[in-house]
């Protein structure tokens, strides 16, 4: 079943989700600095210590979260971008290297690019790769590709499952 206008999926409200408890977390951490600072005074040191290593803590992890989501936004949009505007072509996986280990794996993937018209080239695209989709990108499989025409090195590979 489709999604009517106006509805937003899981994905996306995932997304939206750490957004917004990254600029919660900022906000509370700054409250809690703000309100050790003015009752300094009133409470032991130690505890004054403890309340604004917390307000620290929290403004750190939620400026982290939001940094990662809004990162990850501009990729998005730098791969629809391309994807919309791109020249078509294939790209031949040469190599593929485990570049971090987590649950969805960092993968560094040298691609051999062929255009229409002009020379075959190589390109590198640094992207997580889901572990149940490692097996499809082995050296040797084909892809289509979409190449930013004013960046031969920014391709997109075109995956029946997603784009990367």
């Amino acid at each position: 079943m489709g999604r009517h206008r106006g509805q937003i999926g899981r994905r996306d409200r995932r997304r939206i989700d750490v957004k917004a408890a990254g600029y919660l977390l900022a906000i509370l951490g700054c409250a809690v600095l703000y309100l050790a600072a003015a009752f300094h005074s009133s409470f032991h040191p130690a505890g004054v210590a403890a309340i604004a290593g917390n307000g620290a803590a929290s403004l750190i992890s939620g400026s982290g979260c939001v940094v990662v989501a809004v990162r990850r936004d501009r990729r998005e949009a730098e791969v629809a971008r391309v994807t919309a505007i791109g020249l078509a072509g294939t790209g031949t996986i040469g190599s593929i290297e485990l570049t971090q280990a987590t649950a969805k794996p960092i993968c560094r993937v040298q691609v051999h690019v062929t255009l229409a018209d002009g020379p075959a080239y190589q390109a590198t695209v640094t992207r997580p790769i889901a572990r149940s989709d490692l097996p499809r990108y082995q050296p040797g499989c084909a892809f289509p590709v979409r190449v930013d025409p004013a960046d031969l090195s920014a391709i997109v590979l075109v995956d029946s499952v997603g784009m990367t």
